[in-house]
């Protein structure tokens, strides 16, 4: 009989053992998924920072656009009240003139001089085309930092994803843990039950 009993117990403290054994590989396992999620939540949120780094880039650049559009907007302006003043200027009006005979001299009008019209108007469109190029830039930045914002708030969301992950898995190891103590607890207690019993 007490041979026995002594199979039983050491039975039991066999499976207390191995289930011990099974936690801690699972608790490693568990622990390898945490550090792995971390690992990843990590790059995502070093990724973010570079995204967030390079949109504040091209806001500022965008910015500093903003500003040469705004002078640029200002320097067409007066070039067409320029342009429109000189065009009034090369107008020339006569009063109402009998029909000339085909004897009479035809007296002409003084030629106008619309170089100084040509000039402004040339230096009208280069402003123009200064401006449009601003805004183009312009535009450019504002593409590339609104792409930047959207990659970092995607590289953020997916930090989180990994944070849950790590969470989730700690969680699992803290239960592990608990269960792995319950099971190493029931084993050292049979067995000092069973070492107490044969002592006696």
């Amino acid at each position: 009989m007490l041979d026995l009993q002594e199979r039983v117990f050491g039975g039991i403290i066999a499976v207390a053992i191995g289930g011990s054994i099974m936690f801690g590989l699972w608790e490693g396992h568990k622990d390898n998924q945490a550090k792995a999620a971390q690992a990843q939540a990590s790059q995502h949120q070093s990724a973010a920072q570079v995204y967030t780094t390079e949109a504040v880039k091209h806001d500022q650049a965008a910015a500093d656009l903003q500003r040469q559009v705004q002078t640029g907007a200002a320097t067409i302006v007066d070039l067409q009240r320029e342009v429109a003043r000189l065009r009034k200027a090369s107008v020339v009006t006569h009063p109402e003139t009998p029909k000339p005979n085909a004897n009479d001299p035809v007296d002409l009008p003084a030629p106008v001089d619309l170089a100084p019209l040509v000039a402004k108007q040339d230096e009208l469109i280069k402003a123009q085309e200064a401006q449009i190029g601003t805004l183009n830039t312009q535009v450019l930045h504002l593409t590339t930092a609104r792409d930047d914002w959207k990659a970092s708030s995607n590289e953020m969301v997916a930090e989180v994803v990994q944070l849950r992950a790590t969470i989730a898995a700690q969680q699992g190891l803290i239960v592990g843990a608990l269960w792995k103590g319950r099971i190493q607890g029931f084993a050292i207690g049979v067995a000092g039950g069973y070492v107490g019993g044969r002592l006696h």
